[in-house]
């Protein structure tokens, strides 16, 4: 094997592992359609599925679309405690709310030594610990009124529909790059290399490969440098579509990670044309929201 194609399969396995996102295993994948109103979902894969989540695979070719993770509910109050989904064990752990103590560190939330949940994101994460800990000092009424609020706020889905929206009309000019780049990078440079080797018309498509993923990478700044809610981690991302062409490729994948808000996924497969599943699913969550069952 010669030295370009060493190389053309670690720029393939890069990308590929930039197509790949570990979530929690109670997460679904949704794909927005041009509209924002139509979706289609996709779940990690049940063969890589392990105590701290899933293996999910995003569209792998260009042009990308919007896509929002939505994850069901961690846990559920109840009058005798709380109620946790045990991802490890598949069943339900009550947690009498004298004893309990949950706090989070980065995108897990931790219960006890060995009961742990992964959640979206660190926000996420933190979100769930604030309401844990208002819902332990409140009695069982206010907490069931408090869970409610909550459900009704994740399964509206008008702030989503809102930001798919949004965000579809500000990254067409993304995937037009990620297709050149997709395209320079492995048909035209891999073909150029192999017909001129280390010639001037190699180095000219490397040119013109950097061009396009700096371009990317200054799309991509002015939008950071216009919206607050992107600069967490911005710049090292930014270093990346600029340098890196797996990044430069899916940098659409890191804008749907940090515009598209948090929501539940009945929301989205409301959305869905076939209603089935949506059906199936909202009667299976309702039954381990209101009737869980485990170690009680």
């Amino acid at each position: 094997m010669t030295d370009g194609q060493i190389l053309y399969l670690v720029f393939a396995a890069f990308y590929l592992f930039e197509c790949v996102r570990w979530v929690p295993a109670r997460c679904w994948i949704f794909h927005a359609k041009s509209n924002g109103k139509n979706w289609t979902h996709a779940k990690p894969l049940e063969l890589l599925r392990t105590r701290g989540g899933a293996l999910a695979i995003l569209k792998l070719l260009p042009p990308f679309q919007v896509h929002a993770m939505a994850a069901t509910w961690p846990c559920a109050p109840h009058e005798e405690g709380l109620c946790v989904w045990d991802e490890e064990h598949k069943f339900t752990q009550y947690l009498p709310w004298d004893s309990l103590k949950v706090n989070a560190d980065e995108s897990t939330l931790y219960f006890t030594e060995k009961l742990q949940v992964p959640c979206l994101n660190a926000s996420d994460a933190q979100a769930w610990v604030k309401r844990i800990i208002v819902w332990k000092a409140q009695s069982q009424a206010q907490r069931h009124h408090a869970f409610l609020k909550v459900a009704q706020e994740m399964l509206d889905g008008k702030p989503l529909i809102k930001a798919a929206q949004s965000l579809q009309r500000n990254i067409r000019w993304h995937n037009l790059l990620s297709e050149g780049i997709f395209t320079c990078g492995f048909l035209v440079l891999p073909f150029v290399y192999w017909r001129y080797a280390t010639t001037y018309p190699t180095f000219t498509v490397i040119g013109f490969l950097y061009l396009l993923m700096f371009t990317q990478a200054f799309l991509l700044w002015r939008k950071v440098r216009s919206d607050s809610s992107l600069r967490s981690g911005a710049w090292l991302r930014i270093f990346s579509v600029a340098f890196f062409p797996p990044s430069s490729i899916r940098v659409v994948d890191w804008l749907s990670q940090m515009k598209m808000p948090s929501t539940h996924p009945l929301t989205l497969l409301h959305m869905e044309k076939d209603q089935g599943c949506f059906h199936r699913e909202a009667a299976k969550l309702w039954r381990e929201a209101r009737w869980p069952l485990g170690d009680f």
